[in-house]
Parts: structure tokens; sequence; C-alpha cells
């Protein structure tokens, strides 16, 4: 196993991006860039032991720095999604936050996660390649209260799994609902769309959507509409379909709700059974 280091780049205010390369003993790469804590490449194997970068990405700092940036592969944060109207109710206090997709707070706001540069260094995990990397968002940043530190190490495993483990410390009651923004495609980068991918979640039931995408606070059973993926089908399969919530979203784009307990059972229930499963009828 190796980990390679290098600079990637630079933003247009000089600050430096570095790139972290983990490879494992089996020759499986996952590139990490400090911009957004971001995954920018992922080398796995398909079904014939040929490896393939499965997850979308720039080879620059051009197109990360972009306007037309869709976050690849970075964290998002403080809070992921969309907070309507830019305010939410905590102890019984209203917080006000930024307003980036007006009226509406979306995905941390202006100044979020996947924008900073983030430090990193390399974790000692034995033949285990392990980089860690942390980002400050002061009191009041965006309009969340208390400091927060967030943390996000990348393990790249033995078995060729790569393991994302989140930590979040705040000195003050806060909100934070961190995700990683990667869109994968199982075939390869530049191997067309996924519409054949077969996807399946543990998941009974989603939030519902307005026109805007924003969740208007109700849950509704998946049973029965385009948005059931608790039988494994293909992405594409009912993607078109004639449904409000697809119109609404253009597809997909809405938040699952995992089935019973299980978003709440702790690491060894979820480690027993995968919440999501995603396979390519080509590459495997």
């Amino acid at each position: 196993m190796s980990i390679c280091k290098e600079t990637f780049g630079r933003l247009q205010d000089g600050q430096s991006v570095d790139r972290y390369t983990l490879i494992n003993g089996n020759g499986c790469k996952a590139s990490l860039i400090t911009f957004g804590a971001a995954l920018q490449e992922l080398w796995m194997p398909d079904r014939q032991g040929q490896l393939a970068d499965v997850v979308l990405g720039y080879p620059d700092m051009v197109g990360y720095s972009s306007a037309g940036n869709p976050r690849h592969g970075a964290v998002i944060g403080r809070v992921a999604n969309r907070v309507s109207n830019g305010r939410f109710i905590l102890n019984g206090q209203v917080i006000e936050l930024s307003k980036n997709k007006a009226p509406n707070h979306m995905h941390g706001g202006f100044v979020s996660f996947d924008k900073k540069v983030w430090a990193a260094e390399i974790v000692d995990n034995g033949d285990e390649p392990a980089v860690r990397f942390v980002t400050v968002s002061p009191d009041g940043e965006e309009g969340y209260p208390g400091t927060c530190t967030t943390a996000l190490t990348y393990t790249l495993t033995r078995d060729n799994a790569l393991h994302l483990d989140y930590e979040a410390f705040a000195d003050k009651d806060t909100a934070i609902n961190l995700t990683n923004h990667a869109y994968f495609n199982l075939q390869g980068h530049d191997q067309g769309n996924i519409l054949n991918h077969v996807v399946s979640l543990a998941a009974d039931a989603f939030t519902v959507i307005d026109s805007n995408c924003y969740p208007t606070g109700e849950i509704r059973p998946v049973a029965g509409t385009a948005l059931d993926f608790t039988t494994a089908k293909p992405i594409g399969q009912d993607i078109d379909r004639d449904e409000e919530q697809i119109q609404f979203a253009n597809g997909y784009d809405h938040n699952f709700v995992l089935r019973g307990d299980l978003s709440r059972a702790g690491e060894k229930l979820l480690k027993a059974k995968p919440t999501a499963t995603q396979r390519s009828t080509g590459s495997g």
C-alpha cells in the first residue's frame, strides 16, 4: 500500500490545493483533494478485474472552482440539502441562515464545506491507507450557532472498500447534517449514463418535496410509486413515470427514510445489512 501527496492546483486567491492518492495492495486507488475534502477519483475493479474510475470529477482546479461544478465528490455541510426560507427552530429560538438559494438556504450556504480548503494529514493505519481532513466553521458562519470542527477520514481497505468516517464537534447546540456528493458510474466516469444500473434501498418511505425540491415535512410510503426501490430495479425503469414527485425533481432528488429503526440502529446493525446497493449489468 502507499499514499502519494502532490499539488493539485490553486484557487484564485492563491490558496494551494493538494491531492492525496491512496493505493491498496490490490492496486485500487482513491484520489482525494483538500478542496472540499472531495473524492476526485476512485479506481475499482470490475467483474473481470479491470480497473476503472467509477466517480465523476475534474482533472484540475479549473473545473472544481467553476460555477458549473455540481460539488463533485465533496463534503456538504453544515447541513446538506435545503432549508426552507433559510430558517429553523433550535431550543425554541429561530435561527436565520444565509439565503444562497433565495429565499432559501441550500447545502450549507455561500461559504459551505465544499468550498473550503481542508487541512489534511496521513493516518497511520497499517496496511490500509487513510487520510484525515479537518475544517473549522466559526460561530455564526452562514448563520449557524457555535464553532464547529468537522473531520472526515477516508480509508481504502484491503478488501477494496472505501470507508468515510465523519466527526463533528461544536461548542454550542447547532445543526449538522453531513453527506458526500459523489456521483458514481460503475461502468467508468466517461462511459455514458447509469440508467441501467440496478439499485436497491432499505427504505419504505421518502420525504415529499414541493415544486422547488424542498421537503414539505410529509413522509410518504414508497409503495406503489416510482420511488420504490425496496426490490432492486434499474434506475431508468421508472424515472420518466407520470408522477408529480418525479416531475418536480425531473427524476430522483429525494431523501429516502431507512426501514424501521435502521437509521438509528448503530454501527453494528448498519454493517450487518447494507442500506443501499448498486450494480451495473456490464461491469458488476
